[in-house]
């Protein structure tokens, strides 16, 4: 910061000095001190630079107190399904804007399934023909920087 001040303190103080450099290389003589003005200079715009280009990154930024709701997965229906089937999960916050994709994880294996439908409240999938029977939770993968998996308590059994 005191580096800052003090190159604005010297812009403001060497004012004169610009105006000699400028009537200088106006009339073509050049002097030892054009260099050292010229240094300023560059360092001053660099700073005013800097700061524009930070100002406008500040300004583009997302409000950091702004919290975005978690998607909360309640049940699914049917609890029990086959392969290749469709199933709806129920819950809150499940638009496109939220949640980006649904998995099945039995903790080893993580399988994603093929979104058909979804709103705020409901997402209509289709369970993989692949899925080994067993019983499943449910996981998102959020929408956001980073994304991130969540998983759910909501289950759904794969059957034969």
């Amino acid at each position: 910061m005191q580096l800052r001040l003090r190159v604005l303190t010297q812009a403001v103080v060497n004012d004169k000095l610009l105006v000699l450099f400028v009537l200088r290389v106006a009339t073509g003589v050049r002097a030892q001190f054009c260099k050292g003005v010229r240094m300023r200079l560059i360092k001053l715009f660099g700073f005013v630079f800097i700061f524009l280009f930070a100002m406008r990154l500040a300004s583009a930024a997302k409000d950091p107190s702004e919290v975005l709701p978690t998607p909360i997965l309640r049940s699914v229906d049917p609890d029990s399904i086959k392969a290749g089937e469709f199933a709806t999960v129920l819950g809150e916050n499940l638009d496109k804007s939220r949640v980006s994709e649904l998995y099945l994880t039995n903790g080893t294996v993580d399988a994603k399934v093929h979104i058909v439908e979804q709103t705020s409240t409901t997402i209509k999938f289709k369970v993989p023909e692949k899925v080994v029977p067993g019983r499943y939770r449910m996981m998102v993968l959020l929408v956001g920087d980073p994304p991130r998996l969540i998983e759910e308590p909501a289950r759904v059994t794969v059957v034969e």
